[in-house]
């Protein structure tokens, strides 16, 4: 009934959760609000000593993303910082605080914006270990991964022809 003041009464999680006063609005409608993810039952009312029928439902999480490696660049020259790594997967045009470390050591979070296909070029980086890359949206954390950018092969010499001076202290 709307405006109407009744007693509240539910379980979370099989726990029985204090009854509480709650008044409808001007509709015959409350909102139960504030919860997080569990199995509510035994959902009910109680005004005059009658007790209505009894609700249930499960509020859950919502899903973690699970990202995924795309094309992954190494520094194309010694000491390089034009290495990138593509993660993908993600939901596009959508912001994302990304986490990983270099080298074994956690590097600063940062708040990031997909492409419009659901990708995130991390770009600027040198030769390292890069791992527990995942990204955050709405308090879940996705699954990690891991690469390792590597300068490119150092030059390798061969010593061709030696010839000796023809004479003492020459320089041929």
């Amino acid at each position: 009934t709307a405006s109407t003041t009744y007693t509240l009464n539910y379980t979370k999680d099989g726990t029985p959760v204090a009854s509480a006063s709650i008044t409808t609005d001007g509709s015959g409608n409350y909102l139960l609000s504030s919860l997080d993810a569990a199995a509510y039952t035994a959902i009910n009312v109680t005004i005059t000593n009658c007790t209505s029928n009894s609700l249930s439902a499960t509020l859950n999480d919502p899903g973690t993303e699970t990202i995924v490696l795309g094309t992954v660049s190494n520094p194309t020259t010694c000491s390089g910082t034009d290495g990138s790594i593509q993660i993908t997967g993600l939901t596009a045009s959508t912001t994302y605080t990304l986490n990983y470390t270099k080298d074994g050591t956690p590097v600063a979070s940062a708040s990031i914006t997909t492409d419009g296909s659901g990708n995130y070029l991390l770009s600027s980086l040198d030769a390292a270990a890069y791992t527990a890359i995942n990204v955050t949206l709405a308090g879940c954390t996705s699954n990690d991964l891991s690469q390792t950018l590597t300068d490119p092969s150092t030059p390798a010499i061969v010593l061709g022809t030696i010839s000796n001076p023809t004479t003492c202290s020459g320089t041929d």
